[in-house]
């Protein structure tokens, strides 16, 4: 990081380019290793909520904006539905931040070039809902039930993205311990929709 800064001195193109290809490995491989810590907390039953009040629709925006360039990247139309006023959660504001940026990376990463997004924040009764949408390659019925399984990858067009198979089990584990729940509907190529429910309270 200090090199690609510029502290030891200005760097050729072709320096700052392998610099460049190594910090992205570098932090390809730290977020592969915060997610096994991570898995194994949970498993262990180590993972404890810090709760507080904020609001979720704020939060949804802000992950969107922090990965638009991947989107520009592929031309993809995010779209975010919100109300009007603060949608308040008492909840981990933490590890719920995680959970909406692996949704919402995984709907960029399983849709092809051109295609829309939507993320979806909503009040129903004493509940709130995100909604996670995609026109990207979708699941087949008989691969949904592996979807939260630990290490499980689905075959589709598109698994060359990457992944280890532990972020939809751990983004499900979270939602169960702040007692909430987590659905998938889905179509091959169509589309995916994740929906996190959440209690107000």
């Amino acid at each position: 990081n200090l090199l690609r800064e510029g502290f030891m001195g200005q760097l050729t193109p072709k320096q700052q380019s392998l610099l460049d290809k190594a910090h992205e490995s570098n932090e390809r491989q730290l977020a592969v290793i915060n997610e096994l810590l991570s898995t194994a907390r949970i498993d262990t039953g180590q993972l404890s909520l810090d709760k507080s009040r904020f609001d979720i629709a704020s939060m949804a925006v802000d992950v969107v904006q922090e990965q638009a360039k991947s989107f520009r990247d592929k031309n993809q139309h995010v779209d975010v539905s919100r109300p009007d006023k603060p949608l308040m959660v008492m909840a981990d504001p933490k590890h719920l931040r995680m959970v909406l940026e692996n949704l919402i990376s995984n709907a960029g990463k399983y849709t092809p070039e051109d295609k829309r997004i939507s993320v979806t924040v909503e009040r129903r009764g004493n509940t709130v809902r995100v909604t996670v949408s995609d026109e990207g390659v979708g699941i087949s019925p008989a691969d949904t039930h592996k979807l939260f399984q630990k290490f499980s990858r689905i075959k589709n067009p598109l698994s060359h993205v990457g992944g280890n198979g532990l972020g939809l089990y751990w983004a499900k584990k979270v939602v169960d311990l702040h007692k909430g729940t987590i659905a998938v509907d889905s179509k091959p190529g169509v589309g995916t929709s994740f929906t996190i429910t959440l209690s107000i309270s």
